[in-house]
């Protein structure tokens, strides 16, 4: 049996236990308290707050630039046409001409000033490292006096600092066309044909496929194809007209022709006139939308040729 000394021993010492129990727990709640106030007063900086704002990036600015050279690389022959099809769109003499464009320089300073504009006005698209996987690109290096310091790559609508940040051009750089406009003729020449062969792409058959669009309304038919998949207007309508051409919505017609058991080199759609859903034979067939004359045609396996002359016409299979 305990003695009272010995009770009353453990309940001093129970009393003490409870004490240093209770002032542990304030401590540990006021340990608490400071880090979280410490924390709504200063919050660790996120990630994000290291990370460039793109709003911050601002177009080349080139308007202390006295002279500007545009290189085509490779060739201009090379940007504007792929090597297995420019005899059908050139002439040996176009494509000796087209290749002595491969260089432009511009001193000009109201053509400076405008091309300065037109580049400040791009929209930042974040930073690449590295070549776009492009073949086919514009050098644009800018001197001060005798000295280069500057040179941007042109990529289509896209333009890339030596720095390596890309600016959106959604309409491209018309200044840039201006400045280069000894290759309109074969630019133009280009895009109709491209424009063909989008055409091509879109037809419910595609020149070889089991059906062909009625005659008479086969861009009618394209459009209610692309309407069904929400394509925008503009990009819908854009193939339908030749580029040299500013008025009409569509200067192409249709072989009524040429069908899916037709031979390869039938001629399914040829430049005409401005109309809509044209379709017709080789008296529809124009050569005025283009200087030199001459007018695009595609055949149903899908190769483009640029025509010339009648009597290139009349060699063209029509059925």
């Amino acid at each position: 049996m305990k003695s009272d000394g010995a009770c009353v021993g453990c309940d001093r010492n129970y009393r003490l236990w409870e004490c240093a129990s209770f002032v542990l727990s304030l401590l540990a709640l006021y340990v608490l308290s400071s880090c979280e106030t410490q924390s709504a007063v200063s919050p660790r900086p996120s990630r994000d707050a290291d990370m460039p704002k793109i709003s911050t990036v601002s177009a080349p600015d080139m308007t202390q630039y006295t002279r500007v050279e545009i290189q085509f690389l490779p060739s201009a022959l090379d940007y504007l046409f792929l090597e297995d099809a420019r005899e059908n769109f050139l002439t040996p003499k176009e494509i000796e001409y087209v290749q002595s464009l491969d260089r432009f320089v511009i001193t000009d300073e109201e053509a400076l000033t405008v091309l300065a504009r037109e580049i400040s006005l791009g929209s930042y698209n974040g930073h690449t490292s590295g070549v776009p996987a492009i073949r086919d690109r514009v050098a644009i290096t800018c001197y001060q006096g005798t000295q280069a310091v500057a040179q941007f790559m042109l990529y289509g609508h896209s333009l890339i600092t030596d720095a390596g940040h890309q600016f959106e051009y959604d309409e491209g750089l018309a200044s840039f066309n201006a400045l280069t406009a000894q290759l309109d003729p074969f630019r133009l020449r280009a895009r109709c044909s491209h424009n063909l062969a989008t055409l091509w792409t879109r037809l419910p058959n595609n020149g070889t496929g089991a059906y062909s669009p009625p005659p008479k309304r086969w861009c009618d038919a394209i459009v209610s194809r692309l309407r069904d998949d929400h394509l925008d207007k503009d990009i819908m309508m854009a193939p339908f007209r030749c580029p040299a051409v500013y008025r009409g919505q569509s200067t192409y017609a249709l072989n009524p022709e040429c069908r899916r058991n037709s031979p390869s080199d039938t001629v399914l759609l040829f430049e005409t006139t401005p109309g809509w859903n044209e379709h017709g034979g080789p008296e529809l067939f124009t050569f005025d939308n283009h200087n030199p004359r001459g007018g695009c045609v595609i055949l149903r396996n899908g190769t483009v040729k640029f025509i010339r002359t009648e009597e290139e016409l009349k060699q063209l299979r029509w059925k």
